[in-house]
């Protein structure tokens, strides 16, 4: 890990904390096998200036 990259990779393992347990407390989670794929869109702006790819939609 590039250690000028240290803050921003725990702030994005800490959003994910807080994803993952919304999602585990939410009816989403019990969505049941088949249905539609769910879409998750990303306003972030700037996370190709952060190395990382654009994300896309599955």
């Amino acid at each position: 890990m590039i250690p000028a990259m240290s803050r921003k990779w725990k702030q994005i393992n800490k959003f994910v904390e807080v994803l993952d347990a919304g999602w585990r407390d939410s009816a989403l989670a019990q969505r049941p096998a088949g249905a539609a794929p769910l879409r998750v869109m990303d306003f972030g702006g700037r996370a190709t200036s952060a190395g990382m790819p654009p994300a896309r939609s599955t």
